[in-house]
């Protein structure tokens, strides 16, 4: 069964990451996982050649093993710690909340367990960024790039959406998006804002309006919204503000031109700066 992997750390956004999994998890009736990463500093490669004798040279790479040994026993007991004290935070849910423990690079993980994901959840800051929640992690452009499922990206407290921004361009990853979102339900009973940046031509729009016809008896209401010129990121990040929605909505980089956004300034600007969570759909 597919399930959904909320990926927590130490940081001041795991808790939001665990309410985004819950959600996800009640609205597409799924399992959810909380994965914590044990990413554990290798030790450092000491020369012990040289002036000392061979049995000091064992003794010394003995007391090392032994350290690192002891290491990984305190780094996993504080990882099963942290784990529980996030699964019991959250609200009873349909089936139970699973844990998961990995050494090494999440993203590495990720990967591992790619098969039985169908969607994972990420915090925009890591525990390295302590309460600056407003950088952005060094594993969120890598996850985008190398994770092939949809990710959920909480900037900060999380609430069940009851508004949401879609992105739309009129390219295939756009009209991805919107099959999924149809497919599963999830923001049935949200208000849909459908914005488009930018794309202005005829056959562009004609889809838009293809796509508006379609969606209106999808959501509780849907409102188009066309805005002409201007930078992408600017332009989206203007109208959550003036839209107000809890959620912003995209399909995920393809081959083009959509992929130098997703993985260039335009897209870190975006994930930034972001007043709502963003669900980037593949």
């Amino acid at each position: 069964m597919k399930k959904i992997i909320a990926c927590v750390d130490d940081s001041p956004l795991a808790p939001s990451v665990c309410q985004a999994g819950a959600w996800l998890s009640e609205r597409l009736a799924l399992p959810l996982v909380l994965l914590h990463s044990i990413e554990k500093e290798h030790t450092s490669k000491i020369n012990l050649a040289g002036s000392i004798g061979l049995g000091a040279n064992e003794t010394l790479l003995q007391e090392l093993a032994d350290h690192d040994a002891k290491k990984s026993k305190l780094l996993k007991a504080h990882s099963k710690a942290l784990l529980e004290e996030l699964q019991q935070s959250l609200p009873e849910l349909n089936s139970p909340v699973a844990t998961l423990e990995r050494f090494g690079d999440v993203n590495h993980t990720l990967g591992e367990i790619n098969e039985s994901i169908r969607c994972y959840v990420m915090g925009r800051s890591g525990e390295s960024h302590g309460n600056e929640t407003h950088l952005v992690g060094s594993h969120i452009e890598s996850a985008l790039r190398l994770v092939d499922r949809s990710m959920l990206l909480t900037v900060g407290e999380f609430k069940k959406p009851q508004s949401f921004l879609l992105a739309y361009d009129g390219r295939e990853q756009a009209n991805l998006a919107i099959e999924r979102l149809l497919e599963t339900k999830l923001l049935a009973d949200c208000d849909c804002h459908l914005v488009m940046v930018g794309n202005t031509s005829h056959a562009t729009k004609d889809a838009f309006d293809k796509e508006l016809s379609r969606l209106e008896s999808e959501f509780a209401s849907i409102t188009p919204h066309f805005v002409d010129s201007g930078n992408i990121a600017d332009s989206l990040l203007a109208k959550q503000q003036e839209l107000n929605v809890d959620l912003t909505v995209m399909g995920a980089f393809s081959h083009s031109k959509v992929r130098q956004f997703f993985v260039g300034s335009n897209t870190l600007k975006l994930i930034a700066n972001s007043h709502t969570s963003l669900l980037v759909i593949k």
